[in-house]
């Protein structure tokens, strides 16, 4: 599942009085100051004995948060852009060719679902080129985007169900091509599009709507360092997950993490394999019976299409 990014900037250096009371903030044990200026809602620690740098590390905390940049802010960003664009073409195309028959409305809703998960993907990194931005105009102040705190306060990272409902689309649509390759006459009256909306809107509701539950165990806490005077956001345990840990960690471990991903990929690949050896018996099938109903020229393109993809 998506974890909230870390975003950080930089703030000038002050001294810090602190008193004697300790708290914990995540895994590191934190001190709360009583003076200075520690920007409101964060804890002051001191890198000196917390630093996430090790000698055996293959790069530097530099070169990763480096990498991480041109990630998020060029890579993410240029796939979102083509990938949205082309979608959205898909979607106005199949759209105009009538939502009534079934394929096309069942590869609309694909098309919809691709595009709401790399939706999800640009909301999770879009937040650091805005840090960049923000620490290079201001360089002098402790201000942070607000973007990632909205993300999360608002559990946009929810949406990322819709990765899930992509792969469950894809299963759906192999076993409906594949019944129509194998029964083409019954497929007509048995697979209607009221029937192939019902199935997708009650399979892939579900799967959203957990991820939502999965995604709100997330909150953001803000960490000042005394010692470089940066300040960190890191994703932290909310209230929520602390009173439900362990349905959110059925759902994110077991759920998503192995029986969801496990049973989309078994029924595209069974599926796909009989399609394939059934499109072939029918295309010597057809050599010797010219006169038989079978799938039409354009819908045998179109299931070898999707086979191919």
């Amino acid at each position: 599942m998506t974890t909230p990014a870390i975003e950080t900037t930089s703030t000038p250096k002050t001294e810090m009085v602190f008193n004697s009371e300790l708290s914990t903030f995540g895994s590191a044990a934190v001190l709360n100051s009583t003076a200075g200026n520690v920007p409101e809602g964060c804890v002051d620690v001191n890198t000196n004995h917390l630093s996430d740098q090790h000698p055996d590390d293959l790069v530097s905390e530099e070169t990763f948060l480096t990498l991480l940049s041109i990630h998020s802010g060029v890579i993410v960003q240029v796939l979102f852009l083509i990938s949205a664009s082309t979608n959205t073409i898909n979607m106005v195309v199949f759209y105009k060719h009538g939502l009534h028959e079934r394929f096309n409305f069942c590869v609309f809703c694909l098309a919809f679902s691709d595009t709401m998960n790399l939706t999800t993907a640009f909301l999770a990194y879009v937040q650091h080129p805005q840090s960049i931005a923000v620490k290079a105009l201001t360089p002098q102040t402790a201000t942070l985007s607000p973007f990632a705190k909205a993300v999360v306060d608002y559990n946009l990272l929810g949406l990322h169900g819709f990765n899930w409902a992509s792969q469950l689309i894809s299963a759906i649509v192999a076993c409906e091509r594949c019944y129509c390759v194998a029964r083409p006459l019954k497929s007509q009256t048995v697979l209607s599009t009221k029937t192939m909306a019902g199935i997708i809107f009650t399979v892939c509701t579900p799967a959203v709507a957990g991820c939502f539950v999965v995604m709100s165990r997330w909150n953001y806490g803000c960490i000042f360092d005394t010692r470089t005077g940066s300040i960190t956001r890191v994703p932290t345990a909310s209230e929520f997950y602390l009173q439900n840990r362990q349905l959110v960690d059925i759902l994110n471990g077991t759920v998503y993490g192995f029986a969801l991903p496990g049973f989309c990929m078994t029924v595209v690949t069974v599926m796909t394999v009989i399609t394939v050896v059934k499109l072939k018996q029918m295309a010597k099938w057809r050599e010797t019976t010219s006169s038989a109903r079978s799938l039409s020229a354009k819908e045998v393109a179109l299931t070898r299409m999707l086979v191919v993809l």
